[in-house]
Protein backbone atom coordinates (compact mmCIF):
# COMPACT_ATOMS: atom_id res chain seq x y z
CA UNK A 1 0.00 0.00 0.00
CA UNK A 2 1.33 3.43 -0.90
CA UNK A 3 0.55 6.86 0.42
CA UNK A 4 0.29 9.59 -2.17
CA UNK A 5 0.74 13.30 -1.48
CA UNK A 6 -2.55 15.17 -1.24
CA UNK A 7 -3.74 18.71 -0.77
CA UNK A 8 -7.12 19.30 0.84
CA UNK A 9 -9.21 21.97 -0.89
CA UNK A 10 -12.84 23.07 -0.43
CA UNK A 11 -13.61 21.12 -3.64
CA UNK A 12 -11.93 17.88 -2.55
CA UNK A 13 -8.49 16.31 -2.63
CA UNK A 14 -5.81 17.04 -5.19
CA UNK A 15 -3.66 13.94 -5.38
CA UNK A 16 -0.18 13.50 -6.76
CA UNK A 17 2.21 10.63 -7.34
CA UNK A 18 4.78 9.45 -4.80
CA UNK A 19 7.42 11.33 -6.81
CA UNK A 20 5.56 14.67 -6.37
CA UNK A 21 6.31 17.10 -3.60
CA UNK A 22 3.49 19.21 -2.21
CA UNK A 23 5.13 22.21 -3.86
CA UNK A 24 5.13 20.46 -7.25
CA UNK A 25 1.50 19.47 -6.73
CA UNK A 26 0.63 23.10 -5.96
CA UNK A 27 2.44 24.30 -9.09
CA UNK A 28 0.78 21.70 -11.34
CA UNK A 29 -2.65 22.78 -10.07
CA UNK A 30 -1.90 26.52 -9.91
CA UNK A 31 -2.52 26.71 -6.16
CA UNK A 32 -1.02 29.43 -3.98
CA UNK A 33 -0.76 29.86 -0.25
CA UNK A 34 -1.86 26.39 0.83
CA UNK A 35 -1.80 26.08 4.61
CA UNK A 36 0.48 23.38 5.96
CA UNK A 37 -2.51 21.72 7.66
CA UNK A 38 -3.98 21.14 4.19
CA UNK A 39 -0.87 19.29 2.97
CA UNK A 40 -0.91 15.59 3.70
CA UNK A 41 -1.33 12.17 2.16
CA UNK A 42 -4.00 9.75 1.02
CA UNK A 43 -3.89 5.96 1.00
CA UNK A 44 -6.87 5.52 -1.31
CA UNK A 45 -7.83 8.83 -2.93
CA UNK A 46 -10.73 9.35 -0.52
CA UNK A 47 -9.25 9.72 2.96
CA UNK A 48 -7.04 12.70 3.85
CA UNK A 49 -4.29 12.14 6.43
CA UNK A 50 -2.46 15.16 7.77
CA UNK A 51 1.30 14.79 8.20
CA UNK A 52 1.05 13.37 11.74
CA UNK A 53 -1.78 10.95 10.89
CA UNK A 54 0.32 9.77 7.93
CA UNK A 55 3.04 8.74 10.40
CA UNK A 56 0.47 6.73 12.37
CA UNK A 57 -0.66 5.13 9.11
CA UNK A 58 2.92 4.08 8.38
CA UNK A 59 3.29 2.54 11.84
CA UNK A 60 0.25 0.35 11.23
CA UNK A 61 0.26 -0.40 7.49
CA UNK A 62 3.87 0.12 6.37
CA UNK A 63 6.00 -0.78 9.40
CA UNK A 64 9.09 -1.46 7.28
CA UNK A 65 8.90 2.09 5.85
CA UNK A 66 8.13 3.52 9.30
CA UNK A 67 11.32 1.97 10.67
CA UNK A 68 13.28 3.76 7.93
CA UNK A 69 11.77 7.19 8.66
CA UNK A 70 10.92 7.21 12.36
CA UNK A 71 13.87 9.41 13.29
CA UNK A 72 12.84 12.06 10.76
CA UNK A 73 9.09 12.40 11.31
CA UNK A 74 8.67 14.00 14.74
CA UNK A 75 6.82 16.91 13.11
CA UNK A 76 4.97 14.69 10.64
CA UNK A 77 5.65 13.01 7.33
CA UNK A 78 7.01 15.02 4.41
CA UNK A 79 6.96 13.95 0.79
CA UNK A 80 10.74 13.86 0.33
CA UNK A 81 11.16 11.62 3.39
CA UNK A 82 8.48 9.16 2.25
CA UNK A 83 9.72 9.03 -1.34
CA UNK A 84 13.30 8.39 -0.24
CA UNK A 85 12.17 5.57 2.08
CA UNK A 86 10.22 4.02 -0.79
CA UNK A 87 13.19 4.33 -3.16
CA UNK A 88 11.42 6.83 -5.40
CA UNK A 89 13.34 9.74 -6.90
CA UNK A 90 11.50 13.04 -6.75
CA UNK A 91 11.56 15.43 -9.67
CA UNK A 92 10.64 18.49 -7.62
CA UNK A 93 11.85 17.60 -4.17
CA UNK A 94 11.02 19.86 -1.26
CA UNK A 95 14.33 20.75 0.29
CA UNK A 96 14.37 20.27 4.02
CA UNK A 97 15.85 23.03 6.14
CA UNK A 98 19.56 22.45 6.46
CA UNK A 99 21.56 23.89 9.31
CA UNK A 100 25.21 24.18 8.41
CA UNK A 101 27.55 24.50 11.37
CA UNK A 102 29.95 27.42 11.42
CA UNK A 103 33.52 26.26 10.99
CA UNK A 104 36.73 27.81 12.11
CA UNK A 105 38.85 29.44 9.42
CA UNK A 106 40.20 26.95 6.95
CA UNK A 107 42.79 27.09 4.19
CA UNK A 108 40.15 28.18 1.66
CA UNK A 109 39.02 31.16 3.75
CA UNK A 110 42.62 32.19 4.40
CA UNK A 111 43.22 32.15 0.65
CA UNK A 112 40.24 34.46 0.11
CA UNK A 113 41.58 37.01 2.56
CA UNK A 114 44.73 37.27 0.49
CA UNK A 115 42.83 38.20 -2.68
Amino acid sequence: MNLRPAIKTPNGLIIGEISDSHIALMKKNKLKDVDDVDKGFTPNGKIFLDRKKAVEFLKKYEPFIYKKVKGEVAEGLHTHIYAKAKGVEMENEEEPLRIIPVQEKNDFEEGISEI
